[in-house]
């Protein structure tokens, strides 16, 4: 699990979120399989993926205030 680990932490500093939710989704799963739902390492995973989560609505909101405020820009004007 280590190199997964190291992934999402690359992943994570890249900005790349649909990748680093799938590789959080699966750490998430295998943790809760192999230790346990209350094990810290289980908690500490789902925390990530909260974050993750967290991470990605804030840059879709980011984007779509972006894409909204470009249209806006380029729609021509009505007052004359």
């Amino acid at each position: 699990m280590t190199l997964r680990l190291q992934r999402m932490t690359l992943l994570s500093e890249l900005d790349c979120g649909t990748d680093l939710l799938l590789l959080r989704t699966a750490a998430l799963a295998q943790y809760e399989q192999t230790l346990g739902d209350t094990h810290l390492q289980t908690l500490t995973s789902r925390n990530n993926l909260a974050y993750a989560y967290r991470a990605a609505q804030a840059v879709q909101q980011r984007s779509t205030a972006t894409s909204t405020a470009a249209a806006e820009g380029q729609q021509p004007s009505t007052a004359d």
